[in-house]
């Protein structure tokens, strides 16, 4: 069988509904001759008629009308591919796999995430958190599409866009005699219980080395995972803490007393993804919501 084209099909299909050349022509905007050609050759490549002519008209013959239906089959189907490229195209439907440091998927982000499947039900995302060097191998393996964590990663392959800086402050029992103070000094927490971080989370390392470069040091009677954990442990009485201010919603406040450091310790936090993947549609109107609502 000789190779069938797609726009033979177009004009067999046009003068099915049709039922002549003529107006077969006038809907796909070309000639008759033109019509009549392409019937000719599409018959010619399948080897049986489609038609007789009757007058000005086209009567179907039994094959036509068996081949119309399987033709009507593909046709209906493309109109679903048309949909679904245009509901993703229109951001009404996607699937994302968003990674997160903790602090950020188990507060702010899951909250700004909730409120854009409020806003585009379609578009499913998967929320799972990991320490920064994880998150940006997830990249690399494809396990995420995106990830928010702080920037800037210093590493090439990614493409960052920030979308906020975060200022941390200290957390303490409200027991606690520096809690008398309107803010709290780095070198001033030297020899105090502090809750750090485990591993080489860039968060805990900045603040290290600020505390260093003031003159003092961290006495860590405790590492943990989360900054969240670290709060729970401040509430307990266990020391004190430094941590994103986000994780403050989350503990009493009857509890403890929420500080800010001087000198300031302030960073920036952002979307990573590879630079060599053009992010999907759905990836964009996310990134958009939280440039906003962060």
């Amino acid at each position: 069988m000789k190779t069938i084209k797609p726009r033979q099909i177009e004009a067999f299909r046009a003068a099915m509904l049709h039922g002549s050349a003529s107006a077969a022509a006038e809907s796909l905007f070309i000639t008759q001759p033109a019509v009549s050609r392409l019937i000719s050759d599409l018959e010619s490549a399948i080897g049986f008629r489609l038609f007789e002519r009757q007058g000005r008209g086209l009567v179907a013959t039994e094959d036509a009308r068996r081949l119309f239906k399987t033709v009507e089959q593909v046709y209906e189907g493309l109109e679903v591919v048309k949909d679904v490229a245009t509901s993703i195209r229109d951001g009404e439907l996607g699937h994302l796999r968003v990674g997160a440091l903790p602090v950020y998927a188990g507060g702010l982000l899951a909250s700004e995430i909730g409120r854009f499947i409020a806003l585009n039900s379609g578009i499913k995302i998967e929320l799972d958190s990991a320490d920064r060097d994880d998150l940006l191998s997830g990249l690399i393996s494809r396990k995420f599409d995106l990830v928010v964590s702080t920037i800037p990663t210093g590493q090439s392959g990614f493409r960052e866009t920030k979308i906020g800086t975060r200022d941390a402050v200290c957390i303490l029992p409200k027991t606690h005699p520096l809690a008398n103070e309107p803010k709290i000094r780095l070198n001033a927490i030297s020899d105090e219980n502090f809750i750090g971080l485990l591993g080489t989370n860039p968060f805990s390392q900045v603040i290290k080395k600020m505390v260093n470069d003031s003159g003092g040091s961290l006495r860590e009677v405790a590492s943990v995972r989360t900054q969240r954990a670290a709060g729970l442990m401040v509430e307990a009485g266990a020391g004190i803490s430094i941590v994103d201010p986000d994780v403050c919603r989350y503990l009493d406040d009857t509890l403890i007393a929420v500080r800010r450091i001087e000198p300031r310790v302030s960073w920036q936090f952002g979307v990573i993804q590879l630079d060599r993947y053009q992010g999907s549609v759905a990836a964009t109107r996310l990134m958009a919501h939280l440039s906003e609502s962060v």
